[in-house]
């Protein structure tokens, strides 16, 4: 069975614009349109079943250290900075107490 890479919406039926995509099940998928990504999860199994059927083949998700990863609005990144701002708060504070009783003992 020959295979083809996707240039199909699975939604519109149009040719794919490669801005308007989701991960699902490791593989990539690409639509025509912004709202076809909600339609698609509504029954992906569905539709990735006849990706198999029809022999296109989908792209593999990049690996998460890839730059491409911008489309998920920095949500990988956020609980990393919760940590660190927690961490800097809590530690910036951890310091200033140590230095308040040493202040008061010099007056």
């Amino acid at each position: 069975m020959s295979t083809f890479k996707q240039e199909i919406c699975p939604i519109g039926g149009k040719k794919i614009n490669r801005n308007w995509f989701i991960d699902y099940g490791g593989k990539r998928i690409y639509f025509c349109t912004p709202d076809a990504p909600k339609k698609f999860m509504k029954n992906p199994d569905e539709h990735m079943r006849e990706f198999y059927e029809k022999g296109i083949e989908l792209e593999d998700i990049p690996s998460p250290h890839h730059e491409h990863v911008l489309h998920r609005k920095g949500n990988e990144a956020e609980p990393g900075d919760e940590y660190h701002k927690h961490f800097e708060k809590h530690h910036t504070t951890g310091k200033r107490k140590s230095k308040e009783p040493h202040k008061a003992h010099h007056h």
